[in-house]
């Protein structure tokens, strides 16, 4: 079959519908001419690629293109159109949590802050708002009831979740200091991971300027969070798992 025949069947076996020859006890369905066209394409001209049954594939599972591709396991599935990675989901890091800081100088009574965390998702900031929490002398889980002032930070989490916290100057009041009982002032910064069902964690740097001054490098922190009734965490986590 020449060029210009191949081209004719070509566009017989991708119409709608075909013309064919009836046979002898019926006639056939329009997509019954149109398959019967394509088998003769296909013995004269090579196998048809295509829309064969109208249904967007080339066979009877009604398969086709998704418009992603599976891209490099690294980086996850490609966007056909742009060949970009598709982001994953991010995380929804919002909710309550107990933030305990370990100091170097005293890492069984740790420091405590409530902490509520809301995340915009479209930038991924977090928004945490820090209420210190009292202590009686070291203590851990007693009284803990909300004390001075609480403070609002941002931070935003890089793409694997780790993130960088500088709370500048930081007041505890006397009685939400379980170590000595009295009033500091510090500088604190944190270097940790977020997780959206565990805890985060990390390392803290910075310095007490008040009353004595002492480096607080070597200092942990731990974010743990909070029951659905609201209970505080007990015991107290202020480090990393080992």
């Amino acid at each position: 079959m020449d060029a210009w025949r191949c081209g004719d069947a070509r566009r017989l076996s991708q119409s709608r519908v075909a013309l064919g020859p009836p046979t002898a006890t019926r006639y056939p369905t329009p997509m019954a001419y149109r398959r019967w066209w394509i088998v003769v394409f296909s013995l004269a001209c090579g196998p048809v690629v295509g829309d064969v049954d109208g249904r967007g594939s080339a066979d009877e599972s009604g398969g086709g293109s998704t418009g992603i591709d599976n891209g490099d396991p690294a980086t996850g599935p490609d966007d056909v159109a742009t060949g970009t990675p598709i982001p994953e989901p991010r995380l929804d890091l919002s909710g309550a949590y107990l933030f305990a800081v370990a100091a170097v100088i005293a890492p069984e009574t740790p420091l405590q802050w409530r902490a509520t965390v809301v995340q915009d998702l479209d930038t991924g900031e977090l928004t945490i708002v820090l209420q210190p929490l009292s202590l009686d002398p070291l203590s851990t889980t007693s009284p803990r009831e909300p004390t001075g002032e609480p403070r609002v930070v941002t931070a935003t989490p890089g793409p694997d979740n780790t993130f960088t916290l500088d709370l500048g100057q930081v007041y505890v009041p006397g009685a939400a200091n379980p170590i000595t009982g009295s009033d500091i002032n510090t500088t604190l910064a944190l270097d940790g991971v977020a997780s959206a069902s565990d805890l985060w964690c990390g390392e803290v740097t910075g310095s007490v300027t008040t009353p004595l001054q002492l480096d607080l490098t070597g200092s942990t922190f731990a974010f743990t969070p909070v029951t659905a009734t609201g209970e505080l965490p007990d015991p107290v986590v202020a480090r990393c798992p080992e």
